[in-house]
């Protein structure tokens, strides 16, 4: 599972790999900058069509890390064992990644969301309208 570190002094989330999925992405951690956040979304559509897309149809059964090619060159990265538990980070300016999606297993994804957008200093769409 991966883990969030919210480094202030930086400006960055960190996004810690397990050993598998170190062993399968071929990296120990992503940084993001908090600047590079685009959206953060709870339950992304994305993460249950790639689940669906690698012919896994029960949760849990599927735990590693995925890299999936966009038109434009960079990938996507997925890091979940179930698509219920996700949450997808839109970035824009990246140099690795597009999108990342990662599974929260401790909280629900909107807590996460709401965290992340509270840590990075983002601001909430629905609170703006």
């Amino acid at each position: 599972m991966p883990h969030l570190d919210f480094d202030h002094i930086n400006q960055t989330l960190v996004v810690s790999l397990s050993t598998a999925e170190t062993f399968l992405a071929l990296f120990g951690t992503i940084v993001i900058p908090f600047s590079q956040i685009r959206s953060v979304r709870a339950l992304p559509g994305e993460a249950y069509s790639h689940f669906k897309g690698m012919g896994v149809y029960i949760p849990g059964v599927m735990n590693f890390a995925t890299l999936n090619r966009t038109m434009n060159g960079k990938p996507e990265i997925y890091l979940y064992s179930s698509p219920l538990k996700t949450v997808g980070i839109d970035l824009a300016g990246h140099s690795h990644f597009e999108k990342v999606f990662i599974e929260v297993p401790d909280l629900t994804p909107q807590q996460v969301v709401q965290l992340i957008m509270e840590e990075a200093g983002l601001s909430d769409p629905k609170k703006e309208a």
